[in-house]
Formats: structure tokens, C-alpha cells, sequence
């Protein structure tokens, strides 16, 4: 039914709450769009169709359809479709009831004109929201987390920042940790996982399964599948221990200050300090070096030393120093060093230097006190038996054996010595002569002196007789220096 308007209403005085045909004429042009018309209405305004569509609005100008309907009966649902087109309705766009709303289609909420959040539904059936897709003035976009209206400004926030390079962050104000539960999570290849705020200390995939840590834009370490290259110091805090072995009992470990133990099975290996390095178990070195121990003090003094100790217990417990082998500086001249070996030993509670090997090969034997000593050495001819002051005492017991044919120097190498002149037949020779040879057979050699005249005392010590051949006279006498007076026997016949 259309509404029609009369033909000669009556006039609203202005003061009575009726509807005349003024106010009808109105009516009717407000609801038919001829007229735009204002209406208030004072009291609720009702619209009851059961089970039945409720109202249509049409912008006939723009083509637009809005139609509110029960959905059905009994659901207490309404439902608004909207014809946009003229091609139809889409039914069900919002959908009410207490305490619910539904919206079926894309959902823009606006703030001054512009899209602040949305949701919709992609033409593949994925399901999306966006905060910010229209938003003009490029600010950042968060989300804010409450957990009780007194929480202030908010407790967690995810925030986008401004700008196509902007940072993610997630920012939470209490002590509470941030936690990923039943998931991984995956940073793609070439990218930092940084942990200073995006500054420069971070972890990152280098290369093809390379992890790489970076603190302060410097390498601190590298792992490969096979290996990890530590690159700075690795530190570990005191009497923490560095495990070899999965966490077992073969680890590193400073038991105290300074002190640095090595442990295999809980037992100690090894153990280093500032001033010395010991071994709990027996030490095996074990290289295709020739030289495989080198003790070194990095010092160039003359006399100065450097030497292995050999440390044993006491009557009290104590460690003590019994032996020791020591190398010495002698010379310290560049490309013409000169170096000795010292063996010492523990005497009465006192180190005492015995024996030296020297830098010519001398090898020296010393008395208590150290100072004086003995020495063998070879000089190229011979090989040189010498004590610096004092004789040299062969022990009871000891025999001296020298090879057949060769001698017994006594004046240190010349013409004066003892030898096995042949077989069984030994000769006593002084200035190069044979003065007294003893024979096997019991026999004593000696040699006679001569001249062509008789001896003096000049020729025969006092206390000493010989045997001598005047040629002038062709006599053999024995002549003897009683204490001046020359004495002789009857000439051989």
C-alpha cells in the first residue's frame, strides 16, 4: 500500500501533541524520500512482523539495500543482508544476538576515516587480519596484552615500528620470561639472531652448516659440523670444570688459585701452577722429535740455568728437591754459545754440584766442598785423566788395565814412560831411552851408562848406583854415590 498525502490538511497550532494533517503530509515525505525530513521520535519505536523479514532501507540514488530479518525461528538471531548492487542480496553480513556478534564478511573497523583493523576471508579460504592497511600517517602499529584493569599502559606488546625496515619487537614489562612452547624457532639462512637489542652481538649461519657467535662485531667462535674454532678467550669461572668426556670424569678443572688440575677417571693426571707443572701418573712423551724434552727459561745470563728437578717426600711429608740435572749458560755470545751440564744431588739437607759435563767435552768429578776436582777428556790425540790438586788414588781392588803395546806417560805424554815393548818383556823408558826392561823369564834388563872416563858425582845421584862403561879403559864397573864419595866394585872380567 502506498502512503498518500491529503489534500488540505489541517494546520499544527504549534501546542497540542496530536498528529495533524500537517505533521502527516511530513510523515509521508520523510518515508517516501520526496521530502528530507527530520523525525524524532519520542518514544520506542517498533516494528513486529513475526517470522518475518523486519524492515528494508533503500538508497535508491546509489542503489543500495539494507534488510534486517529474523534468521529463524525461535534462534533469537537478526540478521542484516545488504544488496550493494542491485544483483541481489548477501545474506547474513552481520548477524546479532545477546551477548554474540557475527560478521560473515570482510570487517573494517575505522578510525578518522582510515583503516585501523580489519578481517576477512581470501577467495582460497584463508582467514586474515590487519591492523593498519590504510593507515595514512605511517606510525607504528601494536598490540597491547592486559592481564587486570590495574595493569597500567599494558603488561605484554607486540609493535611493529614505523618504516619498511622497521623492527618486530616484543616487549614485556615484567621479570616473566617470553616463551615459545611446542615450537621451533627458524631463522632463515644469513640472518642474525641478535642478543644486545640488534646491535652487534649475535648469532648467525656464516656459510653452509656454519654457526657463527659475533660479540661486539668480533668472531668469538665458529662451529662446523666436525669442529669448534674458538677465535678469543674462553672463559671459565673458578672451579668450574671444562668436561672432555660428555659431563663424566675426565675434565680440566682450577681447584684453586693458580692451580690448574687435569683429572682421567677422577684420577689427577697432571697438575700446573705458576711455578711448576707435576704429574700424578707416569709420563709418556711420545713424537717423532729428536729432542723430545726441552726445559726453557727465557734468560740470558751467564751462569744462568735452567734443569729438570727430581722431588720426592720426607720423614715429614714434605716435598724436597733430591737431584737435580742443570744447563748452564757459559758463554751466551750469538752463533758461539757455550753450554755445560750439571748433575747435583741432596747431601746432609744441601744440593751439592758433583759432576759438570763441559762445553769441550771434558767431563768433571767434584769433591765436597766443590772445588776441586778431577777430569777426563779426550783432546783429539789423547785421552787426558787430570785432578786439579791431590793425587789420583786407585782403591783396593781396582786394577788398571792398558792395552798390550801401548803406555804409561809419565810426563804427560813424552819420552818418559812405562810400555810392553813385546810380548811379555816390559821397559821402563826415561828421556826416550830404555833404562830397565823385566823380562818373562825372571830376568831384569839394565841399561848401563857410559863415557870415556869414570862417573862423578854429577852423573849418579847421591844414594844411587849404576852400572858404567869406561870405553877408554874398556871396563864394566858398579859405581855407587855414597853421599858423595864415588864407590866401585872390581871391573867384570
Amino acid at each position: 500500500m502506498a502512503l498518500k498525502k491529503l489534500n488540505v490538511p489541517g494546520v499544527n497550532p504549534g501546542s497540542v501533541d496530536k498528529l495533524y494533517g500537517e505533521d502527516w503530509n511530513r510523515l509521508v515525505d520523510a518515508l517516501t524520500g520526496n521530502v528530507a525530513e527530520n523525525i524524532t521520535l519520542t518514544g520506542l519505536f517498533k516494528v513486529s512482523r513475526p517470522n518475518a523479514d523486519l524492515a528494508e532501507f533503500v538508497d535508491t540514488s546509489v542503489g543500495v539495500k539494507l534488510k534486517v530479518r529474523p534468521i529463524t525461528s525461535g534462534t533469537r538471531w537478526m540478521s542484516f543482508d545488504i544488496d550493494v548492487d542491485g544483483g541481489g542480496y548477501v545474506t547474513d553480513v552481520l548477524q546479532l544476538r545477546e551477548q554474540e556478534v557475527r560478521i560473515n564478511q570482510q570487517c573494517n573497523i575505522l578510525a578518522n576515516v582510515e583503516s585501523v583493523f580489519s578481517a576477512k576471508r581470501t577467495s582460497t579460504g584463508a582467514v586474515g587480519y590487519e591492523l593498519g592497511s590504510n593507515d595514512a600517517t605511517g606510525g607504528n602499529v601494536y598490540i597491547d596484552l592486559h592481564t587486570d584493569s590495574g595493569d597500567g599502559d599494558y603488561r605484554s606488546r607486540i609493535i611493529r615500528n614505523n618504516g619498511a625496515n622497521g623492527t618486530f619487537d616484543l616487549q614485556q614489562t615484567g621479570t616473566g620470561a617470553i616463551r615459545l612452547i611446542g615450537a621451533n624457532v627458524n631463522v632463515d639462512s644469513g640472518k642474525q639472531l641478535f642478543l644486545d637489542g640488534g646491535g652487534d652481538t649475535y648469532l648467525s649461519e656464516v656459510a653452509a652448516n656454519q654457526l657463527r657467535a659475533t660479540a661486539g662485531g668480533a668472531e668469538v667462535w665458529t662451529a662446523v659440523q666436525t669442529a669448534l674454532n674458538v677465535v678469543q678467550d674462553l672463559k671459565l669461572a673458578a672451579a668450574k670444570r671444562l668436561y672432555l668426556d660428555g659431563g663424566g670424569d675426565t675434565y680440566i678443572y682450577e681447584s684453586s688459585a693458580n692451580v690448574l688440575d687435569f683429572l682421567a677417571g677422577n684420577i689427577l693426571a697432571m697438575r700446573l701452577t705458576n711455578v711448576s707443572a707435576s704429574f700424578g701418573q707416569a709420563l709418556t712423551i711420545q713424537n717423532d722429535q729428536a729432542d723430545l724434552i726441552r726445559a726453557y727459561r727465557p734468560n740470558n745470563t751467564p751462569t744462568t740455568g735452567s734443569g729438570i728437578r727430581f722431588d720426592l717426600n720426607d720423614s715429614a711429608g714434605n716435598q724436597e728437591a733430591y737431584a737435580l740435572i742443570y744447563g748452564i749458560i757459559v758463554t751466551n755470545t750469538n752463533g758461539a754459545e757455550d753450554g755445560k751440564l750439571s748433575f747435583r744431588t741432596k747431601k746432609a739437607g744441601t744440593m751439592k754440584n758433583w759432576m759438570e759435563l763441559l762445553q769441550d767435552g771434558t767431563f768433571r768429578i767434584y769433591e765436597d766442598a766443590g772445588i776441586k776436582s778431577v777430569s777426563l777428556r779426550h783432546d783429539g790425540n789423547n785421552a787426558i785423566l787430570a785432578v786439579s790438586s791431590g793425587d789420583l788414588v786407585l782403591q783396593p781392588g781396582a786394577n788398571v788395565s792398558i792395552p798390550s803395546t801401548k803406555k804409561l806417560y809419565l810426563d804427560g805424554g813424552g819420552d818418559t814412560f812405562i810400555h810392553e815393548a813385546s810380548a811379555n818383556m816390559l821397559d821402563i823408558v826415561s828421556g826416550g831411552s830404555v833404562g830397565i826392561s823385566l823380562r818373562g823369564t825372571g830376568q831384569v834388563w839394565l841399561r848401563a851408562g857410559s863415557g870415556a872416563a869414570d862417573p862423578t858425582a854429577s852423573d849418579i845421584n847421591a844414594g844411587y848406583g849404576m852400572w858404567w862403561k869406561n870405553t877408554t879403559a874398556n871396563e864394566v864397573r858398579l859405581w855407587y854415590n855414597d853421599g858423595g864419595t864415588m864407590k866401585k866394585s872390581a871391573a867384570l872380567a
